[in-house]
Formats: structure tokens, C-alpha cells, sequence
């Protein structure tokens, strides 16, 4: 069976967190397609912090969706960064909580159809109190909300953001 194949590539556009690249795609009939494909440079980590029955969320503005959001804990792994070290940086960044254990759940790309980032996801349950230090335009406040609220919003449709929905789903699946 004939492979597809990308015959060119060529940079569109060269930002500071991506890129856009255009490739010339052979498929298997012999037909060229075109595709834009956003390189992200870089992966993230991502945080289902659950503690004395409640999710800890932050909130924060979205420029994309041009609004404030609720979402798990996230941010973009650093050149030398492990997906695990990044987590617990970002947890205690966003909320000022440090995980004392920090498990590996999941690692999945979000949307392969055009961007390459990956996530990770992790879960913690046990923190201790560690200092809220946000990056530089960061506008994030943190949000305690109960296991069955959380849930009710969830399938609600109020909380939108996808690694959010994929880690509550997942708690709901493991733990009831």
C-alpha cells in the first residue's frame, strides 16, 4: 500500500509561541492536497487538583474567546522541563498549592487535525500550601468548587474548555 506523504513544507508565519506551516500532502491516489498546520514548539501539562471534596479551578481571560474562563490549572512545559515538573510549577503558580503526590493520568494531543501540541494530563489529591506567582499578564484567580457542583456544570455545558471537560469526565469515571 502506497504511503501519503508530505512533499513540501514552507513556513507561513513565525510567531513567538507558533508557527504556521503550510505542507503539500500526496496521498495514497496520487492527489496533492494543501494543509495548514500550526506548530505549537512546544507541549503542556495540565492539573485535576482535587482537595477536601473540591476542585480547585482558576479563572482566566482567553483573548480567543475574548472572556474570562473556569479551567484546571495548565501551563506550556519549558526547554528541560519534564510534563510532571511543569505541573506542579503551574499548580503552585495559578494557586499557590503544592502537590505532595502527582499522578500521571494521561498524555493526548487536543486537536491533531492542526496544531502538534500535546497534553499531559495529572491528577493530585494531598497539597501543601506553597506561594501563588503568577507569569507576567496573567489575570488568575482560584475557585473552590464541590465535587457535585462542579459536575452539574459540567453537564451543564458551563464549562467549555476541553482538557477541563476530558479531566472532570475522567474523575467521574474513576472515582464516581
Amino acid at each position: 500500500m502506497k504511503k501519503v506523504q508530505v512533499v513540501r513544507k514552507e513556513v507561513a508565519f513565525k510567531g513567538r509561541l507558533l508557527s504556521i506551516i503550510l505542507k503539500e500532502v500526496k496521498n495514497r491516489d496520487g492527489s496533492i492536497w494543501l494543509r495548514e498546520v500550526v506548530t505549537y514548539g512546544g507541549n503542556a501539562s495540565f492539573i485535576v487538583p482535587f482537595y477536601e471534596g473540591k476542585f480547585i479551578f482558576v479563572k482566566q481571560f482567553r483573548p480567543t474567546l475574548e472572556d474570562f474562563i473556569l479551567e484546571f490549572p495548565a501551563g506550556r512545559i519549558e526547554e528541560g522541563e519534564t510534563p510532571f515538573d511543569c505541573a506542579r510549577r503551574e499548580l503552585e503558580e495559578e494557586t499557590g498549592f503544592i502537590p505532595k503526590n502527582l499522578s500521571f493520568v494521561y498524555e493526548f494531543y487536543p486537536s491533531p487535525g492542526f496544531v502538534d501540541e500535546k497534553l499531559y494530563m495529572f491528577y493530585a489529591d494531598d497539597f501543601e500550601q506553597g506561594k501563588k506567582n503568577l507569569d507576567l499578564g496573567e489575570d488568575v484567580s482560584i475557585t473552590f468548587i464541590e465535587k457535585n457542583e462542579a459536575l452539574k456544570l459540567l453537564d451543564s455545558g458551563k464549562i467549555i474548555d476541553g482538557k477541563t471537560i476530558l479531566g472532570l469526565l475522567w474523575f467521574r469515571n474513576r472515582f464516581g
